[in-house]
């Protein structure tokens, strides 16, 4: 296979070449939740690398399934590349990938060093990187044969409409909050004084519709909240700020600032639990399950337990509601996705999402067993310290 330096590019604008550019753009559009899950990737790898054997420079015309293999690459509009050992350069390129890449600098871009890193570890990588005026998402997975790495083989998702779109939701989420923030410090100096006249009936008629509307403006704030943890989700700017917390401590907190009636449906059994954690993040897990427990509850006991297990903080939050069906189990997890479509129960479906990312980032772990009729519990897994997965990643590429 030729080296990338090697393989000519199509000449300009020409639309006869496979894997030409269309438009700028080189390579298809791929939905974000195709990106997230490159399961079909590494199958794709693993059946690529059963037929490219180890050492192999060429394809042989003479083997017809290995000609059809170097063919459909070369007519893939993906931009693919193999390497198949340490270096500076590929063993493969396809015209996608070379007219991509051509008078790039990757190695500055970490290319190289993020292929080198999934040679040794021997797990999918993937990043978001900028060339020119447009984002791709490059996914590299190993190659094996014989049970060993073999190899590394890259695919590129041309992502800058969602990256243009997350960057759009943020900046807008930031401008949204800043008035809100605003209205909210006015509403509470307003309320402040107007407690202190309370015996007055038409003063606690004022106290009851500002109550009111300042509970609105927090519900406000949390979703234009919601939004901006999208964005940051999305674009795999989600940093740890990690000091030490009390897990316990946190879900009190959580429990306390719950409207009475609902903290009447709560029973805890919270042992002391200390780690390096993001108390913010963490505070936010905590909500968006006890939250989710009170909603899908139907107003019967629910029960929250933090305890260690196996040296890992055990947070379970358990309700007795409408339950969810297996099948639906799975995809409660995704992003926009709810398990009912009862307009009795509002919201985005993004509130698990982000709680599922914020744990994961931690190194923890969620998971949910559940019966229709009979209730829910998830229950999160954290490690004594959280990092973020970014981070160690990194850290294992720089050590070799």
């Amino acid at each position: 296979m030729a080296p990338l330096t090697e393989r000519p590019a199509p000449p300009a604008g020409d639309r006869s070449q496979p894997g030409a550019p269309q438009d700028d753009a080189v390579g298809p559009a791929i939905p974000a939740e195709a990106l997230e899950a490159p399961a079909a990737v590494e199958a794709l790898a693993a059946a690529v690398a059963a037929d490219l054997p180890a050492g192999t420079q060429a394809v042989s015309t003479a083997d017809p399934d290995l000609a059809t293999l170097r063919a459909c690459f070369d007519n893939a509009p993906l931009p693919i590349a193999i390497a198949r050992s340490a270096g500076r350069s590929f063993d493969y390129a396809n015209p996608a990938f070379t007219a991509l890449t051509q008078d790039r600098d990757l190695t500055s871009l970490g290319v190289f060093d993020a292929a080198d890193g999934v040679r040794r570890s021997g797990e999918t990588a993937c990043e978001t990187i900028a060339l020119g005026e447009r984002h791709y998402k490059l996914v590299y997975t190993p190659s094996t044969v014989g049970g060993s790495v073999d190899g590394v083989m890259m695919f590129a998702f041309d992502v800058t409409e969602q990256v243009l779109r997350d960057a759009f939701f943020a900046a807008a989420s930031h401008e949204i909050r800043d008035p809100i923030h605003v209205l909210q410090l006015q509403f509470s100096a307003i309320l402040s004084r107007v407690e202190r006249d309370s015996h007055n009936a038409s003063i606690k008629w004022i106290h009851a519709r500002l109550s009111r509307a300042n509970g609105q403006l927090s519900r406000l704030m949390r979703l234009v909240d919601t939004v901006l943890d999208v964005s940051r989700v999305a674009s795999g700017r989600l940093p740890l700020m990690l000091e030490n917390v009390d897990l316990a401590e946190v879900v009190g907190e959580v429990v306390d600032r719950l409207e009475p009636e609902q903290r009447t449906q709560i029973s805890t059994r919270l042992d002391a639990t200390t780690g390096m954690w993001d108390r913010v993040r963490l505070d936010q897990v905590v909500t968006n399950l006890v939250s989710n427990a009170v909603k899908y509850g139907e107003g019967r006991p629910i029960e929250i337990v933090v305890t260690t297990h196996d040296g890992r903080a055990r947070l379970e939050v358990t309700d007795h509601g409408i339950g969810i069906a297996p099948h639906h189990q799975a995809r409660v997890f995704e992003r926009f996705e709810r398990a009912v479509s009862d307009r009795r129960y509002d919201g985005f479906g993004l509130g698990l999402w982000i709680t599922s990312r914020i744990v994961s980032e931690s190194g923890g772990t969620m998971s949910l067993r559940s019966e229709p009729g009979v209730g829910s519990t998830f229950t999160v897994d954290l490690p004594p310290r959280a990092a973020d997965r970014r981070l160690k990643e990194r850290a294992k590429r720089a050590r070799g």
